[in-house]
């Protein structure tokens, strides 16, 4: 890309620190899943084993990752081998669900059995380096919830980010068309406890709003 400084996906890949919280923006005009596929095949490429990898599929979102992952002609199964999936919601089954959590009409019914079930997966992976969860859908989560209980939901994520007492390195993955309808209060607060937030330029390239390593703020990820 003319007059910007671009970045291989291993640059970024071996500067996330640990319990680090990382948000991809996209537009329902891209492509998220080819990064989702990308990034998978890469963190397995360069840590194997030492790494566990959960997904947090809301409302079925996997199901258009794989949707798009397959209609450019990649393997979207050969990523998710060993990957653990917690689903929320919805009825389509991607990868190894380990746990499904249906909607709840009151939001604190659902935030126990989501924590129960969540820490029962992240054990499976008790024995790795450390472990990357993917959060798909948060955003369409969020809409079927009223104004206090996003923000109660918000404030139990910015609770979890800021007290791992493990390594987990946490990945957002949200549509910014449907983000900007939950303003106010909602992204201003989610995205000041993120230390990483890019936002996809076209399907294979991510440019840096936010970063700890400043010098990367402004550059663009090449996928």
């Amino acid at each position: 890309m003319k007059g910007i400084e671009v970045v291989t996906v291993k640059d970024i890949i071996m500067r996330v620190r640990p319990k680090e919280t990382m948000m991809l923006k996209y537009s329902s005009y891209n492509h998220p899943g080819i990064l989702v596929y990308e990034f998978l095949r890469k963190i397995k490429h360069y840590y194997n084993e030492r790494v566990g990898v959960v997904i947090i599929d809301m409302l079925d979102n996997l199901g258009i990752i794989q949707y798009q992952v397959e209609a450019c002609g990649f393997d979207f199964n050969s990523v998710l081998n060993g990957v653990k999936i917690l689903k929320v919601g919805g009825s389509l089954d991607v990868g190894d669900v380990k746990a499904k959590i249906g909607l709840s009409g009151a939001y604190v019914i659902h935030r126990g059995k989501f924590n129960v079930a969540l820490e029962k997966v992240l054990s499976e992976f008790s024995d790795r380096e450390f472990i990357v969860v993917i959060h798909i859908g948060l955003d369409k989560f969020l809409m079927l919830l009223d104004e206090r209980e996003r923000l109660v939901q918000v404030h139990d994520i910015i609770n979890y980010v800021t007290t791992k007492t493990f390594d987990i390195r946490d990945i957002w993955v949200i549509n910014t068309t449907l983000w900007t309808q939950l303003k106010p209060y909602v992204p201003e607060c989610f995205e000041e406890v993120m230390l990483f937030i890019g936002e996809m330029i076209d399907s294979t390239n991510v440019k840096v709003l936010k970063a700890i390593d400043k010098e990367l703020v402004g550059k663009v990820i090449h996928f």
